[in-house]
């Protein structure tokens, strides 16, 4: 117990440093919980929250490194919602008596979308920073 006390001790000021937060309570760590159980996500420490993540200046799909991070994040959020409701539906057909032949294919083509969408993500899409337009001289 002593052991994993000093590892949340080094080890919680660590993460909340490298995430940019820091915890509320100066001082308090793992070593001054006496007994029973403790958790640092919970209230024995107090963090400022570390997500969602903070963008430091002003959201424009203008800034490349933005434009990347949204896309980023459309793409984690395109794979949650597949896992969901895909899981759904494959532990529903385990359940019904009778064998259903639509989901093989549903799942086919909305994990091909999902590769496809991969592939843009990673490998196709230009985040380099656009040159600024200039006025069209036509008079």
């Amino acid at each position: 117990m002593d052991a994993d006390i000093e590892r949340l001790d080094r080890w919680v000021p660590r993460v909340c440093q490298q995430a940019g937060e820091f915890p509320l309570g100066e001082g308090l760590r793992a070593s001054t919980i006496k007994g029973g159980n403790f958790s640092p996500i919970h209230h024995h420490y107090r963090f400022v929250t570390l997500m969602p993540p903070r963008w430091p200046r002003k959201p424009d799909r203008k800034d490349p490194a933005f434009r990347r991070l949204d896309d980023r994040m459309n793409f984690a959020t395109h794979v949650a919602i597949f896992a969901a409701i895909n899981s759904g539906i494959w532990f529903f057909q385990g359940l019904q008596p009778q064998a259903w032949s639509w989901p093989l294919g549903f799942t086919g083509i909305w994990l091909a979308v999902l590769v496809a969408h991969a592939i843009y993500i990673f490998a196709i899409a230009d985040y380099s920073p656009s040159p600024p337009s200039s006025p069209n001289s036509s008079g």
